[in-house]
């Protein structure tokens, strides 16, 4: 009688297979001993791209820590993480959907073969199933999102770091928590006021001042009253302002901030702006499209300025 292979099954041996839960059971009719192995593997399903529900909760439940670069699941082409659907040419080169069909011709910029009509479906599986904590960590997300989401993730979340305004600062920390770093370290600057949500505030703005910092009377975010001497199209010697809150722009928030300012110069009539505050985490100078107050011959004047936030609903 020859020698059995270690591993394979003998006479004695029966197995089952379950397909559903990818589970191998070997019963041995001698010792009945029974051992039971589980394949990570991945499935897709009609659609061709997602897993299907039961292996993908045997997939979480056999999840492992794999320390990958997280570079191989970007497209080659724009560097962007790779998400569903990838495809690839003949020789296996691969891209994202959006590049997929920006290429000339839909050739490969590899080897200038055909690309867009090959799903690779494993990799598609891999970057979907690659999980990263997100890069605000340190500010207090304690998310783990998909390589695939990472950016829509980064844009959306509430711990994205903001910037002390404070002239020579630099210290970065999350917004809930920049208030509180103002108050603390720089209470006694100039430009620093505090305020309270509906009530009116005089301020003083010089032509040397890029902002004043406001902080509110709760734990709300810090906001800027910005001014900016002239711009693109504008009256020579003009002055634009607008409020900024320092907060992620994408972020979905419990309130919204509304604000009404008028400004004057030399005695002046003073103009009016009522319009919601645009948040970012830190002000360039850059006014782009948003809506500001345009005050004619204020660039080298003193500007007085009335100002009232308040608290509105989210739109």
């Amino acid at each position: 009688m020859g020698k059995r292979k270690r591993g394979s099954l003998s006479n004695r041996e029966s197995g089952k297979i379950d397909k559903y839960s990818r589970k191998f059971t070997r019963k041995r009719n001698a010792g009945k001993e029974e051992d039971e192995e589980t394949e990570n593997r991945a499935a897709t399903n009609a659609d061709g791209g997602d897993f299907s529900g039961a292996d993908h909760d045997i997939r979480k439940r056999n999840a492992r820590t794999l320390q990958l670069d997280p570079a191989l699941l970007d497209c080659p082409i724009c560097f962007e993480p790779l998400s569903s659907p990838i495809f690839q040419c003949l020789n296996g080169h691969f891209a994202c959907s959006v590049c997929t069909k920006k290429l000339d011709g839909g050739k490969c910029p590899s080897c200038s073969l055909q690309i867009g009509d090959i799903r690779n479906l494993g990799l598609e599986f891999v970057a979907a199933g690659a999980q990263i904590r997100c890069p605000f960590s340190t500010f207090g997300c304690q998310d783990a999102v998909s390589y695939a989401d990472l950016l829509a993730h980064e844009a959306a979340c509430p711990h994205a770091p903001c910037s002390c305004p404070i002239a020579g600062c630099g210290f970065i920390c999350s917004a809930s928590d920049l208030a509180v770093h103002i108050r603390i370290n720089h209470h006694s600057a100039a430009g620093v006021h505090e305020f309270i949500y509906s009530r009116a505030l005089k301020l003083l703005l010089r032509p040397e001042e890029p902002f004043l910092v406001l902080l509110g009377n709760d734990d709300s975010p810090v906001f800027l009253l910005a001014r900016s001497n002239g711009g693109h199209n504008l009256p020579p010697g003009s002055v634009q302002m607008i409020v900024i809150c320092l907060r992620p722009a994408s972020s979905i928030w419990k309130w919204d901030y509304e604000y009404k300012v008028a400004a004057s110069c030399n005695r002046t009539a003073a103009l009016q702006l009522t319009t919601r505050a645009v948040s970012t985490t830190l002000w360039s100078g850059d006014f782009g499209m948003n809506v500001f107050l345009l005050v004619p011959h204020g660039s080298q004047n003193l500007l007085e300025v009335n100002l009232r936030i308040r608290k509105v609903n989210p739109l």
